[in-house]
């Protein structure tokens, strides 16, 4: 049983509005989930707030930090408690440009409360049949093992440059090259000499090199001390290595995070937020939670079997498309709204506004991507099978795979 289908079999039986650490409580205590992480309320409170923000007619409604069931009339206490006590809204802090944000943590352990109640024997059984079947019936694809090995085999890696950043190599791009960058593209696959040759005179304070797959240039990779926070200065020099060379990609790097830019984007749009592609963060993802999956991604994208395989391509292919998409459906007179429109006209019959067309048309996008047109960290094994185009520069040879 997934968290949502428990949440909504917990709610059937709730006497009241239940929080989201009491409806977790009642779901893991009766094994109606099987938690993997130590913190399964945020993963519950997580799938529940995203189902509401994505579908406005989700079957749950949130008030005052507890959930009910949407069409179901509220205790007269609870309903009096609710008027007479909204709840207040946190404004979330804004950072300004340049600032460092605070390191994240590592997550504790969840407390749940005690389960407020207990549900029938009957409902416990069918949803642990349901829960037996549905983990028998699920097969790993072979891409998805290879996610997983490759991010067993990365949180290794990660944790050494850790210690290896935490013992110095400050301000020097030639330490970071050699005992950060270094093993980071031996691991990804990439062989000193045939794959890896550096770029002669890129700069001052500057290491680069430039990647190859299957015998042409694929990744511009421009070195940075780990004192040096990275921005659009390093994009637009990295891209300029990738121009030269002949590359699709490029990609800055100080030892902490690593940015992987396209080069026919930036020439398209002539801004380097827009080619961003891909950012992979270096430090150490908590061992429970999304980033660890989304890290695992994120490295098996950038292998060099992957690129050759074509991987790396359709997930920009998909990113890009998914961006434009949604653009388009933000912009009413767009010529992607009004052949919708048409379109549905010609289906029902009827003429609907234009903004109700988009509306439904933004929640089906949604249904399968992030609020910014990419794929969900899930879902990259699944968007990468399919074979993505060569998003090469203008005039520049299309990389030929091995």
């Amino acid at each position: 049983m997934t968290y949502m289908q428990a949440a909504l079999t917990i709610l059937t039986y709730a006497d009241r509005p239940l929080t989201v650490g009491e409806i977790t409580a009642v779901a893991v205590a009766q094994e109606l989930v099987r938690p993997r992480g130590q913190t399964p309320d945020r993963t519950m409170s997580s799938i529940l707030y995203r189902r509401m923000a994505a579908d406005p007619d989700a079957p749950i409604i949130s008030r005052g930090g507890r959930f009910w069931l949407r069409g179901r009339p509220l205790p007269a206490d609870e309903a009096t408690y609710l008027a007479r006590h909204p709840r207040h809204i946190r404004v979330a802090r804004r950072h300004a440009p340049g600032t460092m944000r605070t390191a994240p943590t590592t997550r504790r352990a969840a407390t749940l409360p005690a389960p407020p109640l207990r549900l029938p024997d009957d409902v416990v059984r069918a949803a642990a049949s349901t829960s037996r079947a549905r983990t028998s019936g699920y097969a790993p694809t072979r891409r998805e093992r290879a996610v997983a090995r490759a991010g067993e085999r990365a949180a290794k890696l990660l944790a050494r440059l850790a210690e290896r950043r935490a013992a110095g190599a400050e301000g020097d791009v030639a330490a970071t090259a050699t005992r950060l960058v270094a093993p980071l593209l031996r691991h990804l696959g990439y062989r000193p000499g045939p794959d890896m040759k550096p770029i002669e005179r890129p700069g001052r304070g500057v290491s680069a090199y430039l990647l190859h797959v299957g015998g042409a240039p694929a990744i511009a990779l421009d070195v940075r001390s780990p004192t040096h926070d990275l921005g659009d200065d390093d994009a637009w020099r990295a891209l300029g290595h990738a121009q030269q060379a002949g590359a699709p990609y490029a990609a800055a790097t100080n030892g902490r995070e690593v940015r992987v830019y396209s080069a026919a984007i930036a020439q398209t749009q002539d801004d380097p937020a827009a080619a961003l592609v891909l950012v992979l963060d270096l430090v150490p993802a908590p061992v429970d939670g999304d980033a660890r999956a989304e890290q695992a991604a994120a490295l098996w994208l950038l292998s060099r079997q992957a690129v050759t395989a074509g991987a790396l391509d359709a997930y920009a292919a998909n990113r890009a498309v998914g961006a434009a998409l949604l653009d388009a459906l933000d912009a009413p007179d767009s010529a992607l709204a009004r052949a919708l429109v048409a379109e549905v006209g010609a289906r029902t019959g009827v003429v609907l506004p234009a903004s109700l067309v988009l509306r439904h048309a933004r929640l089906a996008l949604r249904g399968r991507r992030g609020r910014d047109g990419e794929p969900l960290p899930e879902d990259v094994p699944v968007v990468s099978a399919v074979r993505g185009p060569r998003l090469a520069c203008p005039g520049a040879e299309t990389p030929q795979s091995a």
